[in-house]
This record gives C-alpha cells, sequence and structure tokens, in this order.
C-alpha cells in the first residue's frame, strides 16, 4: 500500500503496552468504556495489540473506533478485530470510507459495496474513490437509507466464488432490497478479491465489469436456479428455506413482490403458493420443536403487520390522490398484534392528512418503523396499483381475524 494510502486513512500499528504507558491513570475508565483498554484480571489491557490499526470514521471525518488486522503468518486471535459498540459506535449505522468516498459518490450518483475496509483502501487506491464497506454487519435498511441521500445506485461487489450453497449463505450479509433505490449485484472471477483483481486488471477493465452488474434480486435467483438444477429433494428444500430467510429481510411490498416472482419460476412453484409460505403459520423445517415453531409464527406475522404499516405511511405522505384514508379506516388494521403499531396507525387518522415532516417524526419515535423507513418518493406509475394492494391486503387480515375470533 502506497504512503499516501496510509496517510489519507490514517493507519497505524497498535505496540503492546505503548497505549498504557501513555494513559494517564483518571483516563483508563473512559479508555475502557470505548473500547480501547480492557478491564482482565491484574488490571487493564489494550482492546488492540500488535495489529494494524484502521481508525472508524463517520462522514464527517471525526474516528469513533478502530479497526485490527493481524500481519500475515500471525494466527494469534482473529484476523480482524473491531472496536466493541459503545454510545457513538453502532455497527450497523456506518459505512467505512464514506467520510473519503462521499463527494465521488455523490458526484457519480452510484456507490460501490465491497466486504472490507483493505478491499476499500485498495480500490481507492487504484483510483475507484466511490466505494464503502459495513463494519463486518449486514448491509442494513440504515445504510441504504444514508447512500440514498447521495447515490441513485448501489453496486455490491462479492468476492469471487463458486456460484453455490457457499455463496448463497454468504448472501445473507449483503443483501437488502428496497424498490426506490437501485440495487445491483456483481460477482468478482472466483477466487478473487477486489485488491487482486484490480491489480490483474487495472482500474479501466475493472470499471467496464461493474458495468455488466445486475439487480440484486436476479442475481440471487440465479445462483438458487444453478443450485436447483442439481438439488435432491433435501437439498431443494434446503434452498427453499434459504430463499425464505432471505425474503424476510425485504421491507419493500414492491421489492418483495418481484423476488418471489422472480423465485417461483426457478422453484418451478406457483408464486401465489410461495408468497402464503413466506407468511403460512407452519413451520417450514418438521425438525423445530414446537417454541421454535411459535417464534417463527411471531416473526412472520411480526414482519408482515410492519410492512403492511410502513406501506401504509409511504403513501400517506406521497401528497397524491387518493389518499388511504379515503380507501380504509383504523377500524381495518385492528389485527395488529403490536399494540404500539396499531396506536401509531389511530394516530395517523387522528392527525388527518396531515405534514409528511409531522409523520416522520412519529415514525422515528416507533423503534418497528424507524430502522427500516425510507426517505423517498413513490413511483408515480406504481402508486395506484399499490393503494390497491394495500387495501386487499389490509381487508384480508381484517376478514381473517375476524373469522379466527367468530370460530373461538
Amino acid at each position: 500500500m502506497k504512503p499516501v494510502t496510509v496517510e489519507r486513512f490514517g493507519l497505524g500499528w497498535s505496540m503492546p503496552g505503548a497505549l498504557l504507558k501513555s494513559m494517564p491513570y483518571l483516563k483508563q475508565k473512559e479508555a475502557i468504556e470505548y473500547g480501547l483498554l480492557k478491564q482482565v484480571p491484574g488490571g487493564p489491557r489494550e482492546f488492540f495489540r500488535n495489529r494494524i490499526m484502521v481508525p472508524i470514521r463517520i462522514e464527517n471525518g471525526a474516528s469513533v473506533a478502530f479497526g485490527g488486522r493481524v500481519l500475515p503468518g500471525n494466527s494469534q486471535g482473529p484476523k480482524y478485530l473491531n472496536s466493541p459498540e459503545h454510545p457513538f459506535f453502532r455497527k450497523k449505522e456506518i459505512l467505512f470510507g464514506l467520510d473519503q468516498a462521499g463527494p465521488a459518490i455523490e458526484k457519480k450518483r452510484r456507490v460501490l459495496v465491497v466486504e472490507g475496509y483493505f478491499d476499500v483502501m485498495a480500490l481507492s487506491e487504484a483510483g475507484v474513490e466511490a466505494v464503502v464497506a459495513p463494519l463486518g454487519t449486514a448491509l442494513t435498511q440504515s445504510h441504504l437509507i444514508h447512500l440514498s441521500r447521495l447515490a441513485d445506485e448501489v453496486v455490491v461487489v462479492f468476492d469471487g466464488d463458486k456460484a453455490g450453497q457457499t455463496a448463497i449463505a454468504r448472501l445473507a450479509d449483503r443483501f437488502v432490497l428496497d424498490s426506490r433505490i437501485s440495487i445491483r449485484a456483481f460477482s468478482l472471477p472466483e477466487g478473487k478479491d477486489p485488491d487482486e483483481w484490480i491489480r490483474e486488471v487495472g482500474r479501466d477493465f475493472f470499471m467496464e465489469s461493474i458495468e455488466k452488474a445486475i439487480p440484486l434480486a436476479d442475481f440471487v435467483v440465479d445462483l438458487f436456479d444453478i443450485q436447483l438444477k442439481t438439488a435432491d429433494t433435501t437439498t431443494r428444500n434446503h434452498l427453499l428455506e434459504s430463499f425464505y430467510d432471505l425474503a424476510k429481510r425485504i421491507p419493500d411490498p414492491e421489492a418483495i413482490d418481484h423476488f418471489l416472482s422472480r423465485g417461483a419460476s426457478v422453484f418451478r412453484l406457483n408464486k401465489d403458493l410461495l408468497a402464503q409460505g413466506l407468511f403460512r403459520e407452519e413451520s417450514l423445517s418438521p425438525r423445530e420443536t414446537p417454541g421454535q415453531k411459535s417464534r417463527e409464527m411471531s416473526s412472520n406475522r411480526d414482519l408482515m403487520e410492519r410492512n403492511l404499516v410502513l406501506e401504509l405511511v409511504r403513501l400517506w405522505t406521497d401528497s397524491l390522490d387518493p389518499h388511504p384514508s379515503e380507501r380504509l379506516s383504523p377500524g381495518d388494521f385492528d389485527f395488529l398484534s403490536s399494540g404500539s403499531l396499531l396506536t401509531f396507525v389511530r394516530e395517523l387518522w387522528r392527525n388527518g392528512k396531515t405534514n409528511p415532516d409531522i409523520v416522520q417524526d412519529m415514525i422515528l419515535k416507533e423503534p418497528l418503523l424507524a430502522e427500516v423507513w425510507m426517505q423517498l418518493p413513490l413511483d408515480r406509475e406504481t402508486r395506484p396499483r399499490r393503494l390497491e394492494d394495500l387495501v386487499f391486503r389490509v381487508s384480508r387480515m381484517s376478514k381473517r381475524e375476524r373469522l379466527s375470533a367468530a370460530l373461538k
């Protein structure tokens, strides 16, 4: 790595004992709180020892944590280590490199998302500036919200891997969809990571290849399709479970509809049956205990209810006609099992066709909605269909709840 890159990203080295020697005793308690030291028998000890140190910065350039990597050949401890979370450091909210990449992302309106911070630095050194990485966590809706303010398109770059179950398993940390921001995927040649491949082919060829990225949902379904061609019954069932696991992570109704359409084609199932399977009351796996089944049912219902309320709010605040309050009533949502969501819906009707900023403030106070709320407008062309779909699904859930109550 070139000295200019080392300086730009602020790399350093954690010499054992150096931090403790230079830190006054009164500061050690604070250093433990923020993950620089850890308390062990015999007194405090540095959290990072004998590691290359990488400052983790927020968008304004302030360092809030560190990442540490052992040198090649050192097998002591994990290869990568991040600071423990503290009040100013939440992994799911921070993207490594955004402080450096922000202007380039805003200029190009596109951002590459790679797997680790050394991938970010390698690509930046090679002249690919609009690139970031999550911090060893899933790519989250919080990340998308942040990126949507700078970019119109996200390209998720996967390290080269055989198109098999390993690749599908790794998708769990990189899979997130929302129909209002373009998310595409690109897989590097087998056995290659971004650093290796860009050194091998050069920046221009690398960027030309990125242009061939395909929609993330299609990329995922293509992986399933490859595996299903040689799958026996047991493997097929496991793949279906993996498909459902990924589908449950999609908060946006339009995005999940497209994902289910593609999935139905490769699993050769009726789309409606596939959709019912996502939210059905029975467990997918016969190995699950009754307690596990109950948790699965609760998780599926919570996800479905949250998505319905999110769609209601998006339609409520888009200033287009007809307004959802003209087609639905708060009583239609009495099926909601979450008391806080039901209270939220009733509050919407009490406020009427209120200012979107007021609704946004309401959302941010509701934990079930705040994490996945996207402040992007709906597509005017799909809006009527989405309203009709919401009315249909709410009516169906309401009727099911009334029927269930009548049979008790």
